[in-house]
């Protein structure tokens, strides 16, 4: 039996009490494709004691960047040699990247999204001139949808990555203060410092690492393991619609073991967590780090029998405890 009920994120507690350990981030198959933007960017620097541009002052598709810095992404305006800071002290300010992407036509209702692994700290994108996203922190990948923005053929992307001192809503990392090694408030990247991806999915799809198996407290031991396949749907089309949730564990041998199936009938812009009981595992094999054995859950969506999405997560079955010792 599938449960659904609205889509929220996993509490702490949750997560603490989750007899499952995933060692595996879901991998998207044929059905999403992920296309890593190669090649420089064009980049020019404000440092914050100087002149600071516009919010949106090199947005637009008319910018003439031919003077600008030619870099490889992933990239960093703080400088480094080995683990050396070539200055002392963060650099902060302001750093505009552009690009140009030629981007095929879409297929049906298809969407299209740009994926930044890291940028910090706090970003803005354009594609052809539209705003199309915000994000603040480095330590958090993000996507930004451009369906609307984007059109066949070359496509001009603008990033604006603000980079301030004295950041206090978000994460800050530890910093190295030996003066020999280049003191740093955190030693922060500053600039598009991860890869950047085009994705292009079906408009009803499994949200990004949004399928995962899950154990209650108590339901694994040696003998048996009791499992949940969940996925995270969502319906970004304009119109309702009623779908196949597919969910198969497959051993590390590639061997289908067991699949369920559920029908799920999502509204236009619906987003949906399905939980799928499976049937127990016997003698499973748990993972250790002595014996590492990977199942793997593939869930797929299928819309009239075809497959408009498939992940693959690989993940470790195991039990974890919070135990209280003598000092409490």
């Amino acid at each position: 039996m599938a449960l659904t009920h609205p889509f929220r994120w996993p509490t702490l507690a949750w997560m603490v009490l989750a007899a499952v350990m995933l060692l595996g981030m879901a991998v998207p198959a044929e059905a999403q494709q992920r296309m890593r933007v190669e090649g420089d960017w064009a980049s020019i620097l404000f440092e914050a004691d100087g002149e600071q541009p516009a919010p949106d002052a090199y947005a637009a598709v008319t910018v003439d960047d031919r003077a600008w810095r030619r870099v490889a992404v992933p990239h960093n305006w703080q400088g480094y040699a080995y683990n050396r800071q070539l200055r002392v002290g963060a650099r902060h300010g302001v750093a505009w990247y552009r690009k140009t992407l030629t981007i095929a036509a879409r297929a049906g209702d298809e969407r299209i999204a740009l994926r930044f692994e890291g940028v910090n700290s706090y970003a803005t994108i354009w594609v052809n001139g539209q705003p199309v996203g915000k994000h603040g922190g480095g330590l958090t990948s993000f996507a930004v949808d451009i369906t609307a923005a984007v059109r066949a053929g070359e496509n001009i992307v603008a990033v604006r990555v603000d980079n301030p001192a004295g950041i206090t809503d978000l994460p800050w990392v530890s910093g190295d203060d030996k003066p020999e090694n280049g003191f740093a408030e955190g030693s922060q990247p500053f600039g598009i410092f991860r890869p950047v991806w085009v994705e292009r999915s079906a408009a009803l799809r499994v949200r990004p690492y949004g399928a995962y198996a899950w154990g209650a407290p108590g339901a694994i031991t040696s003998k048996t393991a009791t499992l949940t396949a969940r996925v995270e749907l969502e319906n970004r089309s304009a119109a309702a619609r009623t779908v196949d949730v597919e969910a198969t564990l497959i051993d590390d041998r590639g061997r289908a073991v067991t699949t369920i199936r559920s029908r799920q009938s999502l509204a236009a812009g619906e987003e949906r967590m399905v939980d799928q009981a499976m049937p127990a595992i016997r003698n499973p094999r748990l993972w250790s780090p002595d014996n590492p054995y990977l199942h793997r859950l593939r869930t797929r969506i299928r819309d009239r029998g075809r497959v408009i999405d498939e992940t693959v997560t690989p993940f470790g079955i195991r039990t974890v405890a919070i135990v209280q010792d003598a000092q409490g």
